[in-house]
């Protein structure tokens, strides 16, 4: 992830407390708080764009566990020929 959605990744992440989060749920749809445990279950690779944390201002913020920092050329030989999903 990158720049805003950095945050997503931090360690609590301030999406759970999110309004929005709030009406996601309530329309019966899996929410942030649902989503992140379920990628690290499955063994999702979360890489935190380290452009995107200095450009928040998020180098010193703490993330949440596994989250790598990493730049796109790591991000990109990762994905390899594989699907990317960003936020």
């Amino acid at each position: 992830m990158t720049n805003a959605g950095c945050r997503l990744l931090l360690d609590p992440t301030p999406l759970r407390d999110d309004p929005r989060e709030a009406r996601i749920v309530a329309r019966g749809v899996a929410g942030i708080a649902t989503l992140l445990p379920a990628c690290a279950e499955l063994g999702v690779r979360m890489i935190a764009c380290e452009a995107g944390l200095k450009a928040e201002g998020l180098v010193a913020a703490p993330l949440a566990t596994g989250v790598e920092v990493a730049g796109i050329a790591t991000f990109l030989s990762a994905v390899g020929d594989g699907q990317i999903v960003t936020l």
